[in-house]
């Protein structure tokens, strides 16, 4: 995807306010029969479709929220700071790591809890990234929203400190906000079955140690690489917790 820029985003609004015109009005003639409330879904859905049409070719805007059927059906959200670093590499590599392992259906975004909105990955990032079997291209950093939070099936936070800042946006999501070290543990140590079964074994992360995923900004090449191999170790469980959940 594309990063949006300020130059095109008054023309994108516009072209998103146009679509969006255009889908409710030919779904007036279809509308007949239907009860307010389907009416009201169908017009949202279609809303959605024009909106995804437009702001699919950017990553900065928590308005790029895809139909299920579009982005498949499980979505992990991965959340750093800054969302050029740690997070990025997390969300690419685990879609690249995903297609390997042949998982369909599965979605993977990032966000960051500060984010340097519309950024790239991090040069030393996307060169680790890359090695790692990832694309770093058409990139665009974003920002944490509750509404980016509520869309995910599970959220993996680099550090303890963002899966509070999750919890503060969406306190509701105790359930599927976990830094992405517990959801390793939890998916091979704990042995959980699927990701519904996450919550549940919560209580198991009490007495572990783990360690968090560290912010390499401002660090030497190799710092950055050993953050990229601790996220790939990371994510080898977790993305065998998504195969078994995709064939429960």
């Amino acid at each position: 995807m594309i990063p949006l820029t300020g130059q095109h985003r008054g023309t994108l609004q516009s072209a998103v306010l146009r679509r969006v015109g255009q889908a409710r009005r030919r779904a007036q003639p279809f509308s007949g029969g239907l009860t307010p409330k389907q009416s009201l879904i169908t017009a949202n859905s279609l809303t959605r479709t024009a909106a995804l049409t437009i702001t699919g070719m950017g990553h900065a805007s928590d308005a790029r929220v895809a139909p299920d059927e579009a982005r498949g059906s499980l979505h992990l959200l991965f959340v750093c700071t800054g969302n050029i670093c740690r997070s990025p590499i997390a969300e690419r590599l685990a879609a690249a790591q995903a297609a390997q392992r042949q998982i369909s259906g599965l979605y993977t975004s990032s966000a960051g809890t500060r984010a340097v909105i519309g950024h790239p990955v991090h040069r030393e990032a996307a060169s680790v990234l890359q090695s790692l079997g990832g694309d770093a291209s058409s990139f665009g950093a974003r920002q944490l929203t509750a509404r980016i939070a509520m869309d995910a099936d599970l959220i993996l936070t680099m550090t303890r400190a963002h899966r509070d800042r999750v919890l503060e946006l969406a306190p509701r999501l105790l359930s599927k906000a976990f830094t992405l070290a517990e959801v390793a543990y939890l998916a091979s140590d704990a042995g959980a079955p699927a990701m519904a079964d996450l919550g549940l074994l919560r209580p198991k992360l009490a007495a572990s140690n783990l360690p968090d995923v560290p912010d390499p900004i401002g660090q030497s090449k190799e710092v950055f690489v050993e953050v990229g191999l601790q996220i790939a170790t990371l994510l080898a469980p977790v993305l065998e917790l998504c195969r078994r959940t995709a064939a429960s």
